[in-house]
């Protein structure tokens, strides 16, 4: 569980410590403490009666065991973008649902929890959707964003010769060449969201099993760094994206979530660390590096620490 924030020098401070009253260790905070506090909630878990969800089972069950079993620290700075979510989930909470339309609905279904977003019907068609608030590079891979150089179609022309760094005796383009241009395209067979369409469809099974047919899903992203140049260079021109999201064989999503769950628990249980997370679930390694906050437990984070230097 996220025990310690780390503070702008960082050092580790226990988040109880943090957010009491003059319990900043610092010159000065690097948030609010209404803020801090809010960040601080946490659900407590039974792991001696663990009921598991959906969101939980989807990364690497070694990650999810760490969270489960060992105290980490996180940079509250970098978790402000959950504020986001819990501001949309309790604005839709107060405007509630219609005959036709369901919000923030929690269903169990063999031991694993999941709470969907949005359930709405509209001219017959019933559509299963949840927000997602997400950085440009997560947004351009689900959407399946591909990058190719084009002539520049103003006809435009390079004023300099530019010589390859790598190899001085080449050009890169040399002056009076037509200028090239980057060309944006999305690729529905390059899309990468396996994660969210494997939540979907878990949510989907079990919307189903209440009765209610499911016809279309989406994912509602909505792009953290929209508007920045680094999200314009993955081809991101606007702030929120709609995502379809393809429907699996319910055997496809029921093995994989009973399989994860069984080796999650299996673990809680024995105290035996899982297996390194799969590539995929890694993120090529990214997510080991950048984005598991109890990266400090595992030793193959130890590992790539040590390639590295």
């Amino acid at each position: 569980m996220r025990k310690y924030y780390i503070c702008p020098d960082g050092q580790n401070q226990e988040i109880t410590e943090c957010i009491k009253e003059g319990g900043c260790r610092m010159p000065e905070r690097c948030l609010n403490r209404h803020t801090l506090t809010a960040l601080g909630v946490q659900r407590e878990k039974d792991l001696n009666n663990l009921v598991t969800t959906t969101t939980e089972l989807l990364p690497g069950t070694r990650q999810a065991y760490l969270k489960l079993t060992k105290e980490y620290a996180e940079d509250p700075t970098m978790l402000v973008f959950l504020l986001l979510g819990l501001a949309m989930h309790s604005n839709l909470e107060k405007r509630g649902g219609t005959d036709q339309t369901i919000v923030e609905e929690r269903l169990t279904e063999d031991g694993i929890s999941g709470q969907f977003d949005i359930y709405e019907v509209e001219n017959d068609v019933a559509t299963l959707a949840d927000y997602k608030s997400s950085g440009s590079y997560m947004v351009s891979k689900a959407l399946g964003v591909v990058k190719e150089k084009v002539i520049d179609p103003t006809g435009a022309v390079y004023k300099t010769s530019r010589k390859d760094p790598n190899n001085p005796d080449k050009y890169l383009y040399q002056k009076g060449d037509p200028k090239m241009v980057d060309k944006f395209a999305i690729d529905p067979n390059k899309a990468d969201k396996l994660e969210w369409t494997l939540q979907l469809n878990d949510y989907r099974i079990k919307v189903e099993k209440t009765g209610l047919p499911v016809h279309k899903l989406q994912i509602i992203a909505i792009v953290r760094d929209g508007g920045t140049y680094l999200a314009k260079n993955r081809g991101l021109e606007k702030n929120s994206y709609i995502i379809p999201i393809p429907i699996l064989p319910d055997e496809t999503v029921k093995t994989y979530f009973q399989t994860k769950r069984t080796a999650l628990l299996h673990a809680v249980q024995t105290g035996e660390m899982p297996p390194v997370c799969s590539m995929s679930e890694r993120w090529d390694d990214r997510r080991c590096e950048k984005f598991c906050p109890v990266n400090i437990h595992c030793d193959h984070h130890a590992k790539l620490t040590e390639r590295e230097k």
